[in-house]
C-alpha cells in the first residue's frame, strides 16, 4: 500500500495473496511489477446521491466491489431521523474515507456524494458501487448511482514483462481487465507455446522457464475470449470466473493463484478441485445460473474456460484450465493447470540434475577412455 498505493489493484490483491484473514502463502514469495499509467487515461468518476427524509433510524452500508468493508473497516453510515441528502453524504463521505484501503476518494457537495478511483485507466472501469439497507430497510431514503466519467487507458504490458528479466516466475496474476485484449496477447507471445517441435518464447530449451498467467472474469460466460481462434492453440492464459460477481475481475485471479500456489508447493499431485475461494465477493443475486449446471461447464471447459460454482454465498473452484484446446486434439495435452504443474516439476528437476552434473563438463562416448577431470 506505501509503494503502490492503498485501494490499487495491487495492494487489493496481494492482501489476498498474503493476508492473514485468509492464511497467507506460508513463505511462498510473491514479486509486484507496477505499471505505469497510461499517457492518456482516466479514473472512474460515480456518484451517490441520497433523496428523502429519514423516518427512522438504523444502518446503511456503501459496497464498493460487492465488500461491505476491506481489510477489517467497513462502509456503514448511521442514519437518524430526519436526515436528507445534505446530512447523509458528509456520512456516506467520512466513513469511506476511514477505509484506508478503499479504491476510491470521496467528496460531497450541494447534497451528492461524488467518488474518484484512486488509479485511473480501464481497470478503474470495473469498479462498482450500491447501497444495502439491510435490515432497516429504506427508512425513507432512497440512492441513485451514476457513472460520470468512465475509466479508460491500457498501459502496456511489455515493460513489465521485460522486467522479470530472466527469473522463473511460475505464476503470474494479471491485474489487467480481461478487456485489456493487447495484454493478454502480449502475456501469450512473451510466454510461448510448448510446440514438441518448435517451442517458442519461455519454453524455448535453453530458457524453459515458462508462466501460467491467472486472469479474473465476472462474466457469466468467458467463452467468447477463451474460444477465440486464436487462443485454441495458446497454454498461457488460465481465466478464472466468477460470474456476475462484483470484485475487480483481477480479485478472483488472487484468489485462484493463492490456490495453486499453496497446492503446486505443498500437494503437486493434486487439484484445487472443490476448494473454496479464499476471499471473494458473490454475485447480489446470490446465484449463477450458467455454472451451476455441469452441462454448461463441461461446454466451457471444452471451450477454454476453468469452471466455478457458488454455493451457500462461497465460490468453489472446480475445473481449471487454460485456453488450449485446438481443433481434433482430443484430450488436449496442455488444457490442465495441474498438468502443466507436473511438467514443470519434472523439467525441473530434471534441470537440476543438469545444471549439477552436465553443465560445463566435457561430453565423451562411454568407451572413450579419459583421464581428465569435468567430463562425462
Amino acid at each position: 500500500g506505501d509503494l503502490y498505493g492503498y485501494g490499487s489493484p495491487l495492494h487489493r490483491n496481494i492482501s489476498i495473496l498474503l493476508g492473514e484473514q485468509t492464511g497467507g502463502l506460508q513463505g511462498i514469495p510473491v514479486y509486484a511489477v507496477p505499471q505505469a499509467e497510461a499517457g492518456t487515461s482516466a479514473a472512474k468518476v460515480m456518484t451517490i446521491t441520497p433523496s428523502g427524509t429519514a423516518t427512522g433510524a438504523g444502518v446503511h452500508t456503501i459496497v464498493i466491489e460487492g465488500e461491505y468493508g476491506v481489510l477489517g473497516q467497513s462502509y456503514d453510515i448511521a442514519i437518524a431521523v430526519g436526515d436528507t441528502a445534505s446530512t447523509i453524504c458528509p456520512k456516506i463521505t467520512t466513513a469511506i474515507s476511514a477505509v484506508l484501503a478503499c479504491p476510491f476518494t470521496l467528496t460531497d457537495s450541494g447534497g451528492v456524494s461524488t467518488a474518484t478511483a484512486k488509479y485511473q485507466g480501464l481497470t478503474s472501469n470495473d469498479l462498482k458501487i450500491r447501497v444495502d439497507t439491510g435490515n432497516y430497510g429504506s427508512l425513507g431514503i432512497s440512492y441513485s448511482i451514476a457513472t460520470t466519467t468512465a475509466g479508460s487507458g491500457s498501459p502496456t504490458v511489455t515493460t513489465g514483462l521485460t522486467n522479470l528479466s530472466n527469473n522463473w516466475f511460475p505464476f503470474i496474476l494479471s491485474c489487467y481487465p480481461t478487456g485489456n485484449t493487447a495484454a493478454l496477447t502480449a502475456f501469450e507471445t512473451w510466454n510461448g507455446v510448448a510446440d514438441p517441435k518448435v517451442p517458442t518464447g519461455r519454453y524455448v530449451g535453453n530458457v524453459w522457464k515458462p508462466s501460467i498467467v491467472f486472469v479474473g472474469t465476472n462474466a457469466d460466460d468467458p467463452t467468447s475470449v477463451t474460444n477465440a481462434s486464436g487462443r485454441k492453440n495458446q497454454m498461457t492464459l488460465s481465466f478464472c470466473p466468477a460470474g456476475l460477481g462484483e470484485n475487480l475481475p483481477s480479485v478472483y485471479a488472487a484468489n485462484v493463484c493463492k490456490l495453486w500456489a499453496l497446492c503446486a508447493q505443498n500437494t503437486p499431485h493434486l487439484d484445487i478441485q472443490n476448494q473454496p475461494y479464499p476471499d471473494a465477493a458473490p454475485p447480489v443475486s446470490g446465484s449463477i445460473p450458467a455454472m451451476n449446471d455441469y452441462t454448461v461447464r463441461d461446454t466451457y471447459v471444452k471451450a477454454g474456460c476453468s469452471t466455478v460454482v457458488l454455493k451457500n454465498g462461497t465460490w468453489y473452484a472446480k475445473d481449471s484450465v487454460t485456453t488450449y484446446h485446438p481443433d481434433g486434439e482430443n484430450p488436449p495435452a496442455y488444457r490442465y493447470v495441474r498438468n502443466l504443474i507436473l511438467d514443470m516439476n519434472v523439467f525441473h528437476g530434471y534441470k537440476l540434475l543438469y545444471d549439477k552434473y552436465v553443465m560445463g563438463k566435457t561430453i565423451c562416448n562411454d568407451t572413450d577412455r579419459v583421464s581428465a577431470s569435468d567430463i562425462i
